[in-house]
């Protein structure tokens, strides 16, 4: 007898992040193969303050229903220890002791509290093999690994490509894009920064506008935007700490854009050695050779690689993993 499956959603669609994308593949999975019933807990993204309040509301929530949903049988995807089994994809780590860092902390006790400490995974999926060291699920019978998709190629016209420099990045302190604009000081390119932008890094925002004038931002980008950017660009920079696997640099593999990343978190994961840094003379010496020596059978080489992170692919994957351990 199969199961019954139910997941619990928190963002308003359509997504707007990397992570919030690919849970979405996966409700839809859940839905096609499972039937999965879906309950929409949402919280606010105006402001700190709002969203805590609402995230709190929504913890409780959403808490006791899963724990209930278990109770009667059903597998469920929560994205809290209430459920049966998760997806860990969690964001760049923030080591700033700040208004951000305490609201993570908050909603951590919140959610431990709201589910009684109780943890019902059975099986944990992470996007990475840093996910899975770094962030292991205590108390789960099974352990995988499934490395996220692109939801689209941005493949193009190779010979379009301009001495940019480009991040594509949530606008966060955690991302630590003050790197970025130090980089762009010693380097001859035109330094772009792009992504989501919410309410609560608006300060942050204007600081790194302030600071580094020569940095090009574009916030809220679409999907034609962030296409004509990649398009140009030759060079993918990430900065930031402990990301769990960082989909952007495949993205920017399938433009033919060379990404060159931090040595921290699963960012390496995927790509050449000879593409991650340690220290930002270590960026700008990688970044000024590959803007000297730009190759278009490199750049080839880049696309045929990022083929393999598939939406089709992954789904398969996950389903798979799903039907060996919960059915």
């Amino acid at each position: 007898m199969v199961p019954k499956f139910a997941h619990i959603r928190y963002f308003n669609m359509p997504p707007k992040t990397g992570g919030e994308m690919v849970s979405n593949v996966i409700y839809e999975l859940l839905k096609e193969k499972f039937n999965s019933k879906e309950f929409f807990f949402p919280y606010s993204e105006k402001g700190i303050s709002s969203r805590i309040i609402t995230q709190t509301v929504s913890s409780f929530k959403s808490n006791l229903l899963a724990l209930s949903l278990v109770k009667n049988g059903y597998q469920v995807y929560s994205g809290s220890g209430t459920g049966t089994f998760d997806y860990a994809q969690s964001p760049a780590g923030n080591h700033k002791f700040n208004k951000e860092f305490i609201g993570h902390k908050y909603l951590d006790i919140v959610d431990f509290v709201s589910r009684f400490g109780q943890n019902n995974i059975i099986l944990a999926i992470y996007n990475s093999k840093f996910a899975y060291e770094y962030y292991k699920i205590k108390g789960a019978k099974y352990h995988e690994i499934i490395y996220p998709p692109i939801f689209r190629s941005y493949e193009n016209n190779l010979n379009e490509k301009e001495n940019i420099v480009l991040a594509l990045s949530r606008i966060s302190n955690v991302k630590r894009l003050e790197l970025v604009g130090e980089i762009s000081k010693e380097v001859k390119a035109k330094f772009i920064v792009a992504g989501y932008l919410s309410d609560i890094n608006i300060e942050y925002y204007k600081k790194l506008k302030r600071e580094y004038p020569n940095l090009i931002f574009f916030i809220n980008i679409d999907e034609d935007t962030k296409f004509e950017l990649l398009k140009k660009a030759k060079i993918f920079i990430n900065t930031s700490l402990l990301d769990s696997f960082l989909i952007t640099k495949i993205e920017a593999m399938s433009a033919g854009t060379i990404p060159i990343v931090l040595n921290s978190g699963g960012a390496p994961e995927g790509i050449s050695k000879e593409l991650v840094f340690n220290t930002i003379d270590e960026a700008i010496n990688l970044i000024n050779h590959w803007l000297d020596n730009y190759s278009l059978d490199y750049a080839k080489s880049l696309i045929k690689m990022s083929r393999l992170y598939n939406v089709n692919t992954f789904k398969e994957n996950f389903y798979n993993v799903i039907k060996k351990y919960l059915i």
